[in-house]
């Protein structure tokens, strides 16, 4: 999980430097449609949302495991438990929305494919 946020700094990076790239070279800012350019800032926003999921993750998982002997309450862990598994769904989902703007951004920008 550490891993795979650790990562998605990395495509943040990426993105903020497209961003940068697509908004001052009016090359590429003339030849560009609207929805292509707001496409680089939704991926954006969905990679900085899953690093925000991913480190709430981690949190959760360090916080579960201090707390685990001390919690008398056996629902307390169960719902503790499910809680990170629908965090790491979202996680999921999130991560997928992440590649399928990378997709078609690698599309537009990489293989200049209308």
């Amino acid at each position: 999980m550490a891993i795979v946020t650790g990562l998605l700094f990395s495509t943040l990076i990426f993105l903020i430097q497209l961003r940068h790239q697509v908004r001052v070279d009016p090359a590429t800012k003339a030849a560009r449609n609207e929805p292509d350019r707001a496409n680089i800032d939704n991926g954006f926003f969905s990679a900085a949302y899953a690093i925000v999921v991913g480190v709430v993750i981690i949190i959760g998982l360090i916080l579960q495991g201090m707390l685990a002997p001390a919690v008398a309450w056996p629902w307390a862990r169960v719902a503790s438990n499910w809680l990170i598994y629908a965090l790491f769904a979202h996680f999921l989902m999130t991560m997928w929305l992440c590649v399928v703007r990378l997709w078609r951004m690698y599309e537009v920008f990489g293989l200049n494919k209308p």
